[in-house]
């Protein structure tokens, strides 16, 4: 996707939509996940922001960070969308990245 894309398509109500529903099946999976994984403390918090947040503010932001992916079509399929949320999920949560 181009700039003007990204920026678009972050902003359709569809795929906001899609992204955080993305991002809440990723919250779960972090909330089932081992105690001994990566960052786990920060990605367990991000996980319960996202889980009891009803306003859901940090939706835009992971949207954001989505469609900054230069792989990404205008028109993800689900798998692409769930494996962007959680190729994307460490940054969210703040943790660094390899080193």
């Amino acid at each position: 996707m181009t700039l003007d894309e990204q920026r678009d398509w972050r902003e359709t109500p569809k795929w906001l939509a899609a992204v955080g529903q993305a991002a809440r099946k990723a919250a779960l999976d972090v909330s089932a996940e081992s105690a001994a994984t990566d960052h786990h403390e920060l990605r367990a918090a991000l996980a319960v922001l996202i889980l009891n947040d009803p306003s859901d503010t940090w939706e835009k932001a992971f949207t954001y960070a989505v469609a900054a992916n230069p792989a990404l079509t205008t028109e993800p399929d689900d798998n692409d969308v769930l494996f962007t949320v959680n190729s994307v999920y460490n940054a969210m949560a703040g943790a660094p990245g390899p080193a």
